[in-house]
């Protein structure tokens, strides 16, 4: 997680070209961290890649499973990806699934 908090306080400076090999590295030291993957979503979001960005969006959602809070910030960061790409049906489609989490 330290690796993760340190990503998103550079991705707050707007420095996400130096948060993205921290967010990997944390990734090859535990591949169930859903932080990272969320975050490494975020960080691709912001660099325009959404196609990379939903892939790794998908991965924290089958890891915040049991987190409906975070499960929830994952579906609403791949609705806006999907409306970013054009995709209204998907959008709505994770909307709704967001919507029905606390």
């Amino acid at each position: 997680m330290q690796l993760v908090n340190r990503a998103k306080a550079l991705m707050a400076q707007g420095k996400t070209d130096s948060a993205i090999p921290l967010l990997e590295k944390a990734i090859q030291v535990d591949q169930r961290n859903g932080e990272a993957f969320f975050n490494l979503a975020r960080a691709w979001r912001s660099k325009g890649s959404r196609q990379k960005a939903i892939q790794f969006a998908q991965k924290s959602e089958i890891l915040f499973q049991g987190d409906s809070t975070k499960l929830k910030q994952a579906y609403l960061l791949q609705a806006d990806l999907y409306k970013e790409m054009g995709n209204v049906a998907k959008s709505d489609s994770y909307r709704q699934k967001a919507s029905k989490l606390k």
